[in-house]
């Protein structure tokens, strides 16, 4: 998985948990944020920039300052996240899990928002 920055750089999620960044497509890339522990599937940059949200099989979405290079916050959720995505104004936060259920949460709180589920298979983007 892969997003742009607004700046232009680039995070790329692996395999071993990681977020790792760079100035451009093709670019050197370096590790950037590391603390899950399982799988990273969900990654989302926050609209109003210096922010980028994961989300993991482990059951948790981060929030990362992309300057500190630091988790924000983190939250325990009830199943592994599959996608994450912020909404257009920054507002609010969708989380589909592998379960086929997504949510939105708010950014200010995470409290729940909606829930709907989708069906047995994962959520995807």
């Amino acid at each position: 998985m892969a997003s742009l920055l607004s700046d232009g750089r680039v995070l790329v999620g692996t395999l071993r948990n990681n977020i790792l960044i760079g100035a451009s497509w093709g670019a050197d890339l370096t590790p950037h944020v590391w603390g899950h522990r399982d799988e990273v599937w969900g990654l989302a940059v926050h609209p109003g920039g210096g922010l980028v949200l994961t989300g993991a099989w482990d059951h948790t979405i981060r929030c990362w300052n992309t300057t500190f290079r630091e988790c924000i916050w983190s939250q325990e959720l009830e199943a592994g996240v599959q996608t994450v995505a912020v909404s257009a104004d920054g507002k609010a936060l969708v989380v589909g899990f592998t379960t086929g259920i997504w949510v939105t949460l708010s950014m200010d709180d995470r409290s729940e928002i909606v829930r709907q589920k989708c069906g047995k298979e994962p959520v995807q983007d």
